[in-house]
């Protein structure tokens, strides 16, 4: 009978679990995985990866939750306006076409065409993550800065130059 002795720990151990665990909504899935961590000589990182690449950031805003306030506004009819900063991942969601339905008037800033373009009141370009520079968080959430890799089209402004007119021009 072989056995596995164990190596030495890793000085930087990081726990990923994917959004299909959730999909099961068993909560022990999640306990089992956290009790890993616990048994570990280290205090490792853990993870949950979300589907898409921005909705870590959702997440923390309080965003990401499909029964937080916001998601619940917007399947009650209660909001009035919706201003969406498309990310490219999420340009074919029907959850996103569909939330846009009961509100009355929506801007939709993206750089492709999509169902939530074509169903905006109001079309704002947006530069390709390729043409951007700024941070980015990383999935162990560690702050990061990001170069334009590619030189953007003139006459598109960053997303942060886009919100800051729109809010000048809501100001007056």
């Amino acid at each position: 009978m072989s056995t596995i002795s164990p190596g030495p720990a890793s000085f930087n151990s990081i726990i990923i679990y994917g959004s299909g665990i959730l999909e099961y909504k068993d909560a022990d899935l999640v306990a089992t995985i956290l009790n890993l961590a616990a048994l570990t000589s280290e205090k490792p990182r853990v993870i949950s990866l979300k589907r898409y690449g921005n909705s870590r950031g959702a997440w923390q805003l309080g965003l990401g939750n499909p029964k937080g306030p916001v998601a619940s506004d917007l399947a009650k009819g209660k909001a009035k306006g919706l201003y969406l900063l498309l990310a490219d991942d999420l340009t074919e969601s029907q959850a996103l076409t569909d939330s846009i339905k009961g509100v009355e008037f929506t801007v939709v800033q993206a750089s492709y065409p999509s169902p939530a373009t074509a169903k905006a009141d109001i079309v704002l370009p947006s530069l390709l993550w390729t043409e951007s520079k700024g941070s980015y968080t990383t999935l162990d959430g560690i702050s990061k800065k990001t170069a334009p890799l590619v030189k953007a089209p003139a006459d598109i402004k960053t997303d942060a130059d886009t919100l800051e007119e729109v809010a000048r021009h809501l100001k007056k």
